[in-house]
């Protein structure tokens, strides 16, 4: 830990990595079961209404920010953060004030609808609407197009990610000091976690907070072995590294073979 907050203080172009702790709702879990179905982009494909519902309750869940939400604020306030890589569906980075510009949704969010056809998106006040009132997939607002595909805008078969993962993947990873993975199960997004790693500098310092030891191929990790949001916290807590500890100078001792120098004895306080 010590070691990490250390390296925080020496970097000043860090990149978080946040997957929180995603349980899907009950009730959602019931209706997929019910249906035969999963969330998936097969699933989508032929019962659309279905997805479409699950994943409206899972967007009107209330979910509030961690410690490594918190962490990633306070990060960008000490005008350290250059990215968070979210694999999460909501905007809890958002909610800890994290500014727009640098939260690059990995997955998607589920604020707007997209259109499978011609890849239109709906306003994030239709997408709501038609949430709460439980609409079927809403119509593409394209006047020329006017399919019924407009599905939530997220990634359901974990090949297709958004334009600004692949964007800032390719572009904005040079120059990175210090890649911090928050994890809750890194072995959901493995593939993710391997593209995002290989892109960063060689001499960039990865560190990971997770319950499990992760390894990627070719990159050395300092893991500290735990909760995620337990970790942030402890580096909320108190984030300086710890000082070096201070001397104290005692009276000084005559040089017998010199009297007219002066020896110091140095003590730890």
């Amino acid at each position: 830990m010590e070691q990490l907050r250390k390296k925080i203080f020496s970097s000043q172009k860090i990149v978080v990595v946040i997957q929180s702790d995603f349980k899907l709702p009950t009730t959602a879990i019931q209706l997929l079961e019910e249906a035969g179905e999963q969330l998936s982009l097969e699933s989508w494909k032929h019962s659309p209404a279905v997805l479409w519902t699950a994943l409206g309750i899972v967007s009107q869940q209330r979910q509030s920010p961690s410690a490594v939400h918190w962490l990633a604020f306070w990060l960008q306030e000490e005008k350290r953060l250059h990215r968070v890589f979210s694999l999460d569906w909501g905007d809890l980075e958002r909610a800890a004030g994290v500014e727009k510009q640098r939260i690059v949704k990995v997955l998607g969010n589920l604020d707007r609808a997209t259109c499978d056809h011609c890849g239109a998106f709906s306003s994030k006040r239709q997408y709501r609407t038609a949430i709460e009132k439980k609409r079927a997939p809403l119509a593409c607002p394209d006047p020329i197009c006017r399919k019924q595909l407009m599905r939530p805008n997220v990634v359901l078969d974990g090949v297709r990610f958004t334009k600004d993962y692949v964007v800032s993947l390719n572009t904005e990873l040079q120059d990175v000091e210090l890649l911090l993975l928050c994890l809750q199960n890194p072995d959901t997004e493995r593939a993710i976690l391997e593209r995002i790693a290989q892109q960063v500098p060689r001499h960039c310092y990865v560190a990971a907070l997770c319950p499990a030891r992760i390894e990627l191929p070719g990159v050395k990790i300092a893991w500290l072995s735990g909760s995620p949001a337990e970790l942030a916290q402890q580096l909320l807590d108190r984030p300086e590294p710890l000082p070096p500890e201070p001397l104290r100078v005692t009276q000084p001792l005559l040089d017998p073979a010199n009297p007219q120098s002066t020896l110091c004895q140095c003590v730890l306080l």
